[in-house]
């Protein structure tokens, strides 16, 4: 039976232990037989709407093994909660001689970001930058994070772009603020002109970053909230 937590009117559906327990991983399996194990777990996560690292999918998928980590990243970018479920367990095998396989999947599966070591950040800069460049409406934190280890003012118009409109405007800002010669005056006073007027949740994180530069308005915004100006 499903693990239904309610949450006003969202019903929070967690993983199925019932349905997982019946899904076993032969010994030296095969990779077709990784295939269909994994297809199994995608198919009893189906109804599942709520995820957390610490689902036993995550485990599961991780019991694959290193030499199977091709496997999960075919299953990675599933439109179901799998998505996540496979790129936590791709993390914890991933080891140097996998770099090449992760780094091929990264251009359309953003989410491997979070896989890639500080020491593929090099290797993985056309990508990095190229997909910046689009401004897709989300980036993972950990690509904005790579993009700017690169420390390239070619991206910094960029990097400025997802302070201003992207959903985590306070971690960008502690990202980008010490990069060289990064001038974040005008990209300040534009992301509490963007968002002053956008939904409260917007307007709320990004007041917590434009009070800090004295924005009155903004840090009312903040005092308002009880949040530590």
């Amino acid at each position: 039976m499903d693990q239904v937590e309610p949450w006003g009117s969202f019903e929070r559906r967690g993983p199925d232990p019932r349905k997982l327990s019946k899904i076993k991983l032969p010994d030296d399996p095969t990779k077709d037989q990784v295939r269909e194990y994994v297809g199994k777990i995608a198919q009893a996560s189906r109804n599942q709407n709520s995820f957390s690292s610490d689902d036993p999918q995550v485990r599961m998928l991780t019991a694959v093994g290193p030499d199977h980590l091709d496997v999960l990243l075919e299953s990675s970018g599933r439109p179901f909660g799998l998505d996540m479920h496979a790129i936590e367990a791709v993390r914890r095998p991933a080891r140097p001689q996998h770099k090449e396989l992760v780094l091929e999947h990264l251009p359309w599966n953003h989410e491997l970001a979070k896989v890639v070591e500080r020491g593929w950040v090099e290797d993985a800069r056309e990508t990095l930058v190229n997909v910046l460049r689009k401004r897709p409406e989300y980036l993972p934190e950990e690509w904005i994070e790579a993009a700017a280890l690169l420390v390239d003012p070619a991206t910094y118009d960029d990097l400025k772009w997802y302070l201003i409109h992207g959903g985590m405007p306070e971690r960008t800002y502690e990202i980008i603020r010490h990069l060289p010669g990064i001038d974040l005056t005008e990209t300040i006073e534009k992301a509490w002109e963007v968002n002053r007027h956008a939904d409260e949740y917007r307007k709320q994180r990004a007041a917590r970053v434009v009070a800090r530069f004295g924005n009155v308005e903004a840090l009312g915004e903040v005092v308002g909230t009880g949040a530590d100006p």
